[in-house]
């Protein structure tokens, strides 16, 4: 005999509602389990080929932007290193400058740098970027603050050297910015 026809008879006799209750769930519970086990097993390999996915994504976005992550801290590390005071001032001091023109001339350098690299922002982290502006910042401030400190009348040569001496002790902002460079770096490359 048919199932559909079983079932049409068993709905029609006259059993007690318990017994067609139960001869109700003896077809359909087997059919719920096998359903919900098909949607379980299915969702399953669904979530695998999308987890499967992401990560053949990631690896291609990461081949691709690894070269330009690694260029940006290359470039930022150029950035700090010649933006050391101690380096600025040996790269620009010339005699023919006066001190508020030498002065300028460190600060343009300085900005003028820092404006060239702001792309490289996209590259590395949120503390990375804040430490390297911070030493773009702390740059200006010392250069001014000891210009401010000597005489008008002083030469761009003295300007120079003073902020060697002042400078060159002890380590700065821009050691520390390099140091967190290199741990980003090596944070990447591991």
């Amino acid at each position: 005999m048919p199932v559909n026809y079983r079932i049409c008879v068993v709905l029609n006799s006259q059993l007690d509602p318990m017994e067609t209750t139960l001869e109700i769930l003896k077809y359909t519970l087997p059919a719920i389990v096998v359903l919900l086990t098909a949607y379980l097993l299915v969702n399953a390999a669904l979530n695998h080929i999308t987890t499967k996915l992401e990560l053949e994504r990631r690896l291609i976005l990461q081949k691709d932007t690894l070269p330009l992550r690694l260029q940006a801290y290359e470039r930022l590390a150029i950035f700090l290193e010649r933006n050391q005071i101690s380096n600025l001032a040996l790269r620009l001091a010339h005699s023919d400058y006066s001190l508020i023109e030498f002065q300028n001339l460190l600060i343009e350098t300085v900005r003028t740098e820092y404006e060239h690299n702001l792309s490289q922002q996209l590259y590395v982290s949120t503390k990375t970027w804040m430490a390297v502006r911070f030493v773009k910042d702390d740059a200006i401030r010392m250069v001014n603050i000891i210009a401010g400190s000597m005489p008008p009348d002083a030469s761009s040569l003295a300007l120079a050297k003073k902020l060697i001496e002042i400078t060159g002790q002890g380590e700065g902002p821009g050691d520390k910015a390099l140091e967190l460079l290199h741990q980003e770096v090596q944070a990447i490359l591991k």
